[in-house]
């Protein structure tokens, strides 16, 4: 999996759009607009910070997710100073190690701040068993950073071992904030464990049976919704509406070149469709992130009061599916009715113009009418072709549904401990007696309740993602049957405004994919 990479995503679609200008020669008119968003954008830099405990691994780490030996490592720890490197649009930000040398630059508050996403890596060794390596952790929640706290493990990923540190970090962290009188401390904050050494060697080699053995693409997975909702990602939505405003300027641009009412049609009828399929997509994706927003409220309840998760999460898959089908056969429906009113229009235009070239008595001006009458009988033709063509909605396919046995388990883990909560209330003579059992099971309890939000959180992002892709392809497919159609009789009508239509179809798309990520920081 790769990490969400918003900024790529809005470059990408900024670049097509200052292509347009370049190739159509408007770059002295939109110079001030270009500049204005250049030095936005030059700004704005998703970071994520690699702390942690002295030698646990954050390098090894940080190339694992760069893919290539970017980050020093060595048995002996080589991190004394905060480093930054850039990769892709991201800053990514290695530190020393707590616990390290005194002569070691320390990690102030102010630069935890700066970062989207905290990784505080630990070892598998008891390394991280100390106030100090406690006390850091809990000022990032303080702070309330997201924080994803890495174990790495050294030697390998068994489940023992990852469920006895993770316990022994919990309970440091949840005594600590006690003292502190900080509550819910186990809602701020995921915990993943993963094989660094490993997910280097797999990005090196390529080799997917590798990557997923390393555990590394849930952590990528988890950075990834913490980018989602980070303040970086709030910050580029103004640039985003400017360049949004600017393709509205270009397309205003590119319809100059219309010469008569066939062309006119045609251009129209494009414009309105892609508007269309725009709509589609972004309420489609919408509704499809509101239904798993409600699914994993449902989920969660599920695992912590008991009941049927495997319905539920077949439930889900029929629901997203229920909806892009309905979504698709609207588009279908919409799509015949422009295409019927364009007719309608082309046929009442043709009406109106032959009664009006009786009133003129010039041959030049009788040509004129009667071509344009030509075109639009040509256009009113194939308008009539294209009603009668039935098409099929294109198949579409179903969501794969999350994949629950873990979660049941983790469920029958927590409703009993629940049960066992409540059945084995101690007595007053058992109180002090009790009160440490309790409070192991009350955090074993905490542990699993994370482990399961993580993993609902986890596959939901991908069931997701997944499932607008899938909604989009069918909408785009359902569109381009019609926009075929149309441009093809565009291009043999006018090669250069068929140019145009392609530039103005670019930048139509370029604005949906940036009008998604407004749409999404809205939700937040």
């Amino acid at each position: 999996m790769q990490i969400y990479d918003f900024k790529e995503i809005v470059n990408r679609h900024y670049g097509e759009v200052t292509k347009i200008i370049n190739d159509t020669d408007l770059q002295q008119k939109y110079n001030n607009d270009v500049m204005v968003i250049d030095e936005i954008l030059s700004k704005i830099e998703p970071s994520m910070m690699f702390f942690g405990v002295y030698n646990a691994g954050k390098s090894t780490l940080l190339n694992a997710i760069f893919g290539k030996g970017i980050a020093s490592v060595a048995d002996v720890p080589e991190t004394h100073r905060v480093t930054s490197y850039d990769w892709n649009n991201f800053k990514l930000v290695d530190t020393p190690g707590i616990n390290g040398p005194e002569n070691d630059e320390r990690v102030s508050k102010t630069e935890i701040r700066k970062h989207d996403v905290i990784l505080f890596v630990i070892d598998d060794g008891d390394t991280f068993d100390t106030d100090k390596v406690t006390n850091e952790i809990l000022e990032i929640i303080i702070e309330q950073r997201p924080l994803i706290l890495v174990l790495n493990c050294k030697q390998n990923l068994d489940n023992n071992v990852v469920n006895s540190k993770r316990e022994k970090i919990a309970k440091n962290i949840d005594r600590a904030a006690e003292i502190k009188n900080i509550g819910n401390v186990f809602h701020k904050y995921e915990f993943i464990a993963v094989d660094a050494k490993t997910a280097y060697q797999a990005r090196l080699e390529n080799s997917e049976l590798l990557l997923k053995h390393s555990n590394i693409e849930p952590l990528e997975n988890a950075m990834s919704r913490h980018l989602e909702k980070s303040d970086t990602f709030k910050s580029i939505i103004n640039p985003v509406k400017q360049i949004c405003q600017l393709i509205d300027k270009l397309l205003l641009e590119l319809d100059s070149n219309i010469t008569n009412s066939k062309q006119k049609y045609l251009v129209d009828m494009l414009a309105d469709l892609s508007n269309k399929k725009a709509y589609a997509i972004k309420s489609t994706e919408l509704s499809i992130r509101n239904i798993v927003a409600d699914f994993n409220k449902e989920m969660y309840s599920c695992l912590t009061n008991g009941g049927d998760i495997e319905s539920l999460n077949k439930d889900l898959s029929e629901k997203v599916k229920d909806i892009i089908v309905k979504a698709v056969e609207k588009l279908t429906s919409d799509i015949d009715l422009e295409v019927k009113n364009i007719n309608i229009e082309v046929k009442s235009e043709i009406t109106i113009s032959k009664l009006e070239e009786k009133k003129y008595n010039t041959t030049n001006t009788i040509e004129s009418v009667q071509k344009n009458n030509d075109d639009l009988k040509e256009l009113e033709k194939a308008l009539d072709d294209l009603i009668l063509i039935t098409i099929p909605v294109p198949p579409i396919p179903t969501p794969i549904p999350i994949p629950v046995p873990i979660l049941v388990a983790l469920g029958k883990l927590i409703l009993h401990s629940f049960i066992g909560n409540k059945k084995n209330k101690p007595s007053r003579e058992e109180v002090e007696a009790q009160a440490e059992a309790k409070r192991q099971q009350e955090i074993e309890r905490q542990n699993a309740l994370q482990e399961a939000r993580r993993q609902i959180n986890s596959e939901l992002y991908k069931f997701q993602n997944q499932s607008i892709e899938n909604a989009k392809a069918s909408l785009q497919d359902r569109y381009n049957l019609a926009k075929n159609t149309i441009e093809q009789l565009l291009e043999d009508e006018n090669n250069q405004l068929y140019q145009n239509n392609l530039q103005a179809e670019k930048l139509r798309n370029a604005k949906l994919e940036l009008e998604v990520l407004i749409d999404k920081s809205t939700n937040l």
